[in-house]
Formats: C-alpha cells, sequence, structure tokens
C-alpha cells in the first residue's frame, strides 16, 4: 500500500481548510445577529438531549433486565449519541418533502440503534 492515512496527517493538513473554508464562506452580518440563540440551542439544546437518552437507556435497562447499565454510563452514552447530528438528517428530509412517516421511521430506528449500541457496549 503506496498511503497510510493516519489522524495525524487530517487533524493537520486536511481538518483546518475545511473549518476556515466553512467560516470564511459564512456570512457575519445573520450569525452574529442569531449569536444567542445558536449558543442557547447548541448548549442548552445538548444537555438536554443528552440526559433524555441518558434517562431513557437507563428506563429501558430497567424494563429489559437482561441488560442493566449503572445510570452515569447511561448518561455517558446519552452525551454522546446527543451530539450526532441528526437534526441535520431531520432538515435535509424537509427540504426534499420526505414523508411524515420516513420521518418518524428514522426518529425511531436512531433511538433503537442507540439503544442496540448501548446495549452490546455495555453488556458485560
Amino acid at each position: 500500500m503506496w498511503f497510510n492515512f493516519h489522524d495525524k496527517f487530517f487533524f493537520l493538513f486536511l481538518l483546518p481548510p475545511i473549518i476556515f473554508q466553512s467560516g470564511f464562506s459564512l456570512s457575519p452580518k445573520p450569525f452574529f445577529a442569531n449569536c444567542g440563540a445558536i449558543v442557547t440551542f447548541a448548549i442548552l439544546g445538548t444537555f438536554i438531549a443528552s440526559l433524555v437518552i441518558g434517562v431513557l437507556v437507563y428506563l429501558g435497562g430497567l424494563a429489559f433486565p437482561m441488560c442493566k447499565l449503572p445510570f452515569v454510563e447511561c448518561l455517558m452514552f446519552g452525551a454522546l449519541i446527543s451530539a450526532t447530528d441528526h437534526v441535520t438528517v431531520l432538515s435535509i428530509f424537509q427540504l426534499f418533502c420526505v414523508s411524515t412517516y420516513l420521518i418518524l421511521w428514522h426518529v425511531y430506528l436512531w433511538f433503537m440503534s442507540g439503544y442496540c449500541l448501548a446495549w452490546l457496549i455495555g453488556c458485560k
């Protein structure tokens, strides 16, 4: 193999131009006009989503005792999975006028995949 992809190469040479281009092409006026709302939704929304997902995974473990995870591990999993960008998927669905049933199916599969991943990782 003539090329090995290393994480240092990605973080030093590929990621900075992507971030720079995203920031450079961003229109500053609408961004700073909505900066408070953006920060509020980013921090508060991620925190609430982390708690809700962590509690739901914990309650799922209580309902199905084959895999009972500790509450702290459920909260850590909630923090991990809530940082994924499922909002982008839903907005793309809305942009292309996708059926509401497919959107609900996506949300259901997203939640179930998170629970199954917690079950696979957490069960001993």
